[in-house]
């Protein structure tokens, strides 16, 4: 019997302490590799409280499309060309050519909007963005823009670059 308990009290031991334990070695890898925000860029475009909540939420809604976008290159089970307009689909027709033709590096880590416009009364936006790349052991932080449109609730990208005004044609 107290054989039996004591089995009974190392597997509960067992079972609880283990997936504790690896839980603590995969929350210490996500700390000790999760990237620290020392300062913000402070050129933000105008004052944002004065958007409605229609605005605030095209807004949030095309720079998840940004995001989507950028994650999609990388992932082979996504379709980067789901978010792009006609024109560059036809001028990129292979992933490999879109990356190539608008990114620098082999590796995007992350992407930081810091400023937008907006223009043709909220159909279209532009965002100035960062985006931080790896390139044969090196990081690289580039600054890029890219112009979407609104096609029936459904933000596409339109264009990239023009860094200065990307909603002016």
């Amino acid at each position: 019997m107290t054989r039996r308990l004591a089995g009974l009290q190392l597997a509960v031991l067992i079972a609880t302490y283990l997936p504790a334990h690896a839980g603590l070695r995969d929350q210490f890898a996500d700390t000790l590799y999760a990237p620290a925000v020392i300062s913000v860029v402070a050129e933000y475009h105008g004052d944002t409280g004065g958007l409605s909540a229609v605005g605030r939420g095209k807004l949030l809604k095309a720079r998840q499309t940004l995001i989507d976008f950028v994650a999609s290159l990388q992932a082979e089970s996504k379709d980067p060309f789901v978010y792009l307009e006609q024109d560059l689909r036809k001028k990129y027709p292979k992933r490999g050519d879109l990356f190539a033709g608008e990114f620098d590096g082999e590796r995007i880590l992350s992407i930081r909007v810091f400023d937008y416009e907006v223009g043709h009364g909220g159909r279209t936006l532009g965002f100035r963005y960062v985006t931080t790349e790896a390139a044969e052991g090196t990081v690289c932080e580039y600054q890029r823009s890219v112009v979407l449109n609104d096609r029936a609730g459904r933000w596409r990208i339109r264009k990239f670059g023009e860094f200065d005004s990307p909603v002016r044609e």
